[in-house]
């Protein structure tokens, strides 16, 4: 073993069982030759390397010869130690061109920096990719000649991963952001300027540039509507808002008509380091859809309460409202069961799921998630699903399916323990922005039909025959045409509910919705189930004259007669109805057009249906209608 100290000079402080090892090498079998004949610089530069805290390496020569401390023997790994004393490029020939550059660019007399610099080593007996900061200065000999190269290594390998993490989660929330089914918007300062806005906040406000106006500004419609006022509460207090079901009137189509949305908003202040609010983040859900099923219900039951001789049969609404918005959503809804084998069976799918599957309802129900995906598919699905159930929340997840991409959303259904083994799934199709707006018109559509149609009969409800008649109203305005409204009540329905029961009186009023709607007789005349057991007919475009509705109202009379349903009640064994009705020209002077409005054609077509009940026969309005009516009604009270 050659001498370590070089004279007076000891190489060896910090560096441990290698500095024995390079003192036990045999370099006169290299170029270098033996240890006491090398020069000073070169001993300089060895006993540098071996007293040095930090991972540092030396090259010698044109070819490199290989020599490093204890704290960079880490990073030679499996090479370690038989690298000491090799070329470098024989030592390490996978990286033989990154040295062979780091020779010529510092032996040429400059320095060479790497940042974050990528290898793959084996550490603990594992092969490992590590990144790392690198310096490299040349080493002088006696002549002032660049002679070897000193590299300082700094392991950078946490701070890549981490700052790796933390694009993708940054991607990650800017995607979720992007795309997210919720309304997302961040304001900034006491003005509240739009900073940024995601795909579905612009949807909402109708697609308007905001981004860089204040609130006042870009959105004039909601300042009105209290908008701007919950803003400066939050801003000012620093205190988070919540709301839930708010209505407002947004324009969610350019240029077009206001539409009624409900919406559960969180306004949540954000603060610098002083803890000074500096800005509001928006977040928002459509609740459009629920409010409307709930508002359906609650008169469902005021019907009812008010109305006690009258049946509305409750879970039969009940059961035909959620099936028009489970079969007819462009969405693609699915319910799942947990087995006891821990395998999920799907119980339920809509057609729009059936459709994106492109299998039968009869090769799907029963089966489980791995039937049909496959295991590695399935077991992606059932992590999300186990944890949905585990911790009784919703759990968003997105997956591929063939060229789209479908973001889905689990939610736990949960029994009345409190506990639940079912699944509820609901997701969309995010995969373009056509997809995106082609779903929301269809869920917008959607929205509007089950707001405005009878749950129990499909006709229109009371909502969509007062949307109709104003409609018609502005139309006969313009046109200066007339409007009749037929008014129909069921004879007796109280002594058929009681005699045949309630179901069957269900079924009746869906039999006498379905023939008036095909007997009307024209595609713009709407059909309205108005309330209990009477129905409305709106005709449009009609003359001066009674003879139309008249033969109109006495057809659809026929038509009812003959569905021959049993009526026990009646005289004549089948239900009949009778039928009031009203006109009115809304430009015509003829037909009092200063007085007239929409509320007084109904009240007309009401007091006639009076007439009529009394008379068994069809009645159009006139003064001694009016007269009878009121005199009806004053005995009955």
């Amino acid at each position: 073993m050659e001498d370590l100290n070089f004279g007076e000079r000891p190489v060896f402080r910090l560096g441990g069982n290698i500095a024995e090892m390079i003192a036990g090498f045999d370099w006169a079998t290299t170029k270098l030759g033996p240890m006491k004949s090398w020069p000073p610089s070169l001993r300089s530069a060895v006993s540098l390397v071996l007293n040095a805290a930090v991972p540092m390496l030396l090259l010698w020569g044109a070819d490199g010869y290989v020599i490093y401390n204890e704290a960079c023997s880490v990073f030679a790994s499996e090479r370690h130690p038989e690298l000491i004393g090799r070329k470098v490029r024989d030592g390490w020939p996978e990286i033989a061109s990154f040295s062979d550059h780091v020779l010529k660019t510092v032996l040429g007399g400059q320095t060479a920096a790497y940042h974050d610099q990528e290898f793959t080593i084996l550490r603990n007996g594992n092969v490992e990719k590590v990144w790392m900061d690198l310096n490299f200065s040349p080493v002088l000999d006696e002549s002032g000649q660049p002679a070897g190269v000193i590299g300082i290594i700094a392991e950078t390998t946490w701070r890549v991963l981490t700052a790796r993490s933390a694009a993708v989660a940054g991607q990650r929330l800017e995607l979720m952001f992007a795309q997210g089914l919720s309304f997302m918007a961040l304001l900034d300062g006491p003005e509240h300027r739009f900073e940024v806005v995601n795909e579905s906040y612009r949807r909402l406000i109708g697609g308007r540039d905001v981004v860089g106006k204040t609130v006042a500004e870009a959105l004039p419609d909601a300042v009105e509507q209290g908008y701007l006022e919950i803003l400066d509460r939050v801003f000012r207090t620093g205190a988070p808002y919540s709301s839930s079901g708010a209505r407002y009137e947004v324009q969610a189509v350019p240029g077009g008509p206001p539409q009624e949305r409900f919406v559960n908003f969180i306004y949540q202040p954000l603060t610098n380091s002083y803890g000074t609010v500096t800005g509001i983040f928006v977040e928002g859900v459509d609740v459009t859809a629920r409010t409307a099923a709930e508002t359906r219900l609650v008169e469902i039951n005021v019907t009812r309460e008010n109305r006690p001789d009258e049946r509305i049969a409750e879970p039969m609404a009940r059961e035909a409202l959620i099936s028009t918005f489970f079969n007819y959503s462009p969405e693609f809804h699915a319910v799942f069961s947990r087995q006891p084998s821990g395998l999920f069976r799907y119980e339920e799918v809509n057609p729009a799921t059936l459709r994106l599957y492109k299998l039968s309802r009869k090769e799907v129900i029963g089966r489980t998630i791995e039937d049909i995906f496959g295991l590695a598919a399935a077991a992606e699905i059932n992590r999300h699903f186990n944890l949905c159930l585990k911790t009784g929340l919703p759990r968003r997840y997105q997956r591929s399916f063939g060229a789209s991409v479908i973001e889905a959303v689990a939610t736990p259904v949960i029994d009345g323990q409190g506990s639940g083994s079912r699944i509820l799934v609901s997701g969309r199709d995010v995969s373009d922005g056509a997809a995106r707006e082609a779903s929301l018109v269809a869920s917008n559509k959607l929205l509007e039909e089950i707001a405005t149609t009878d749950a129990l009969t499909r006709v229109n409800n009371r909502r969509g025959f007062d949307e109709a008649l104003a409609r018609e109203w502005r139309r006969a305005t313009r046109l200066h045409s007339g409007i009749a409204l037929l008014l129909f009540d069921v004879d007796e329905f109280k002594s058929f509910n009681d005699n045949q029961g309630h179901l069957q009186g269900d079924e009746c009023l869906r039999l006498i919705a379905t023939c008036l709607r095909k007997n009307v007789g024209r595609a713009c005349d709407v059909v309205a189930r108005y309330g209990g057991e009477e129905f409305a007919v709106l005709l449009a475009d009609v003359g001066h004259d009674a003879d139309g509705p008249m033969i109109v109202a006495e057809r659809l009379r026929a038509a009812v007669a003959d569905l021959c349903i049993p009526h026990p009640a009646s005289r004549i064994g089948i239900v009949t109805v009778s039928c009031g009705i009203g006109m009115a020209w809304p430009k015509s002077p003829a037909r009092r057009a200063k007085d007239i409005t929409p509320e007084k054609l109904i009240n007309e077509a009401d007091a006639a249906l009076y007439t009529a009940k009394a008379g068994g026969r069809n009645q159009i309005y006139g003064p001694s209608v009016n007269l009878f009516a009121e005199n009806t009604k004053r005995l009955k009270n």
